[in-house]
């Protein structure tokens, strides 16, 4: 067994761990590197390989912010998280379910923008979801970075990929349940 490569493995499963933990918000590195364990993560210089690694592969984003750089979760690595084995299946599938419930409000509302609000009124007969602010926000920031809604500020409204979704025609997308029998 080459132990440098499965830790190499368990460091980027972390650090996509780390990042869903406050998904969409980045981190900086520093934090990142704090919230990984010793083992893991024992020098900066394996953390910032782990992470041009991660970027690479599409499963973060990396930005500098006056000399520090941010990372955080792309949808990729999200979507890498949730079907993982170490993943509670029954929460990934309520997450999944959350976004295309929140996908058909936004179709519920055509083009005009809606606000988190008008998105929990529309979707209040869903007791099992969490439509907490927090829980819309992950969910409607999945959906743009998935190109099927768009935000401006605090609203959101449905993209013509994110209608084609609802109708069965569009891509096959792993975060997001895929609609059936839409009557």
């Amino acid at each position: 067994m080459d132990l440098e490569l499965e830790r190499q493995k368990l460091r980027r499963a972390a650090i996509r761990s780390v990042l869903y933990s406050v998904y969409p918000s980045p981190m900086g590195e520093g934090l990142i590197f704090s919230s990984i364990g010793r083992d893991l993560t024992p020098t900066h210089h394996n953390l910032r390989e782990a992470l041009i690694y991660l970027r690479d592969r599409k499963q973060v984003n990396i930005t500098r912010r006056g000399g520090i750089s941010i990372v955080g979760l792309s949808a990729d690595g999200l979507d890498r998280v949730e079907s993982s084995e170490d993943f509670n299946p029954a929460r990934a599938r309520q997450s999944r379910m959350l976004r295309l419930r929140v996908l058909q409000a936004l179709s519920w509302g055509g083009s005009e923008l809606m606000g988190n609000a008008l998105i929990r009124a529309a979707l209040r007969e869903d007791t099992d979801l969490d439509l907490s602010d927090p829980a819309l926000e992950r969910s409607l920031a999945y959906l743009e970075a998935r190109g099927l809604c768009a935000r401006e500020e605090n609203l959101s409204r449905i993209l013509p990929d994110g209608t084609d979704y609802l109708a069965g025609e569009g891509a096959d997308i792993t975060g997001v349940t895929r609609p059936t029998d839409w009557s």
